[in-house]
This record gives C-alpha cells, sequence and structure tokens, in this order.
C-alpha cells in the first residue's frame, strides 16, 4: 500500500492564510487613513500660522492706524464696514483680504470659532506700547492660531 503524499497545503490553510493578510493590510490601510488626516491637519494649521504672520506684519508697517483695527472680527467678510469718519479705506481693504483668506482656509465661522483681532495700547516710561493679539481657530478648535506680539511707537 501507498503512503499518500502529504506535501502542499490544504484548502482550510490557504483560506487562514488569506484571512490572516487580510486583517493585516486592513490596518496598513487604516493607518494610512488616520496618517493622512493628521497630515492635512497639519498643513491647515500650517497655513492659517501664514495667513496670521501675514496680518501681524500687515499691522506692523501700520503702525500709526493700528487701533483701528482693534476688536476686528473676522469672521464674516460682509459686515467688515469703514469707521463713519471713512478715514480708514486701506484698513478695511486689508481686513476684507484678511478675512476671504482665512474663510477660504477654514471655511465659514461656526459657533464656538473665533477670528478676532485686538489691539491694547499702553504707556511703558515714555513710549507707547501696543499689545496685538490675534486669534484665529476654526472647524471646531481642532484648527487654532494665537499670536502676540509687541509694538513700540515712536509718537
Amino acid at each position: 500500500m501507498m503512503k499518500p503524499n502529504k506535501q502542499g497545503f490544504t484548502l482550510i490553510e490557504a483560506l487562514m492564510s488569506v484571512a490572516i493578510m487580510a486583517i493585516g493590510f486592513a490596518g496598513v490601510y487604516a493607518i494610512v487613513g488616520v496618517s493622512n488626516k493628521v497630515l492635512m491637519d497639519t498643513v491647515d494649521k500650517q497655513k492659517l500660522g501664514y495667513q496670521t504672520s501675514e496680518i501681524m506684519e500687515t499691522l506692523y508697517s501700520d503702525k500709526a492706524n493700528l487701533l483701528t483695527y482693534h476688536g476686528r472680527d473676522l469672521s464674516n467678510c460682509t459686515t467688515i464696514t469703514p469707521s463713519p469718519t471713512g478715514t480708514d479705506t486701506d484698513q478695511i481693504d486689508y481686513l476684507k483680504s484678511w478675512c476671504k483668506k482665512v474663510e477660504g482656509e477654514i471655511g465659514q465661522k461656526k459657533s464656538g470659532d473665533s477670528r478676532l483681532i485686538r489691539v491694547v495700547k499702553q504707556k511703558v516710561g515714555a513710549k507707547d506700547v501696543y499689545l496685538v493679539s490675534i486669534d484665529i481657530n476654526g472647524k471646531s478648535n481642532k484648527k487654532s492660531v494665537y499670536m502676540t506680539r509687541l509694538f513700540y511707537v515712536k509718537e
């Protein structure tokens, strides 16, 4: 009597190895998805950082009019209007431009989001000091940038 040939895999063994490989590939696919989301969030936050830096640099170049930016909200571009004197047309153009850029990066403002510019003037000795802070956050506070700088102004 001949012995049966026991070389090779049975159908059950082959199916088990395919199932184990499928579980492994599903895990890798999930990790790639999470990594992609984290990368996109980081890119969005970096773009907001660039927007905030651009706003801060423009404010630095317009030191004479810093107080006209105080309390300005970049949440709704249509509500940005000039002061009653109408002397702040350049500043309004800047604000509308920033508002559109921020809106393009993180979308329309939702409840809990903040897009504010604050300017506080104080005297330090004989010099005027302006504390400028910009707070931009969106997408339910997942993307948030807060920047503060001190400006010394000679008058």
